[in-house]
């Protein structure tokens, strides 16, 4: 089940990262974040609340995700839609 998340994670990051420079910086993490509330109908964020999230995923403060960070984005996402299921 693992390999299964980290697998759809790194495709969705793949997805995101329009410029594929290997992270997902703030206009990518905007749009995904978008993309994901309107699938889970969702209220879409602000502007504010799309800095929050960044600020606390991004671990080494650099301003962009890694993949690691964003795995552990993805399963904590993983974990709450399966608890609605």
């Amino acid at each position: 089940n693992q390999k299964y998340i980290r697998k759809v994670a790194k495709e969705i990051f793949n997805r995101f990262d329009k410029d594929k420079s290997g992270f997902i910086e703030k206009d990518e993490l905007r749009e995904l974040l978008i993309t994901v509330s309107k699938q889970l109908n969702l209220p879409i964020l602000t502007e504010k609340e799309i800095e929050e999230g960044l600020k606390q995923l991004d671990n080494n403060n650099d301003g962009k995700l890694q993949f690691d960070e964003f795995l552990k984005f993805y399963e904590q996402l993983y974990e709450e839609v399966m608890k609605t299921l």
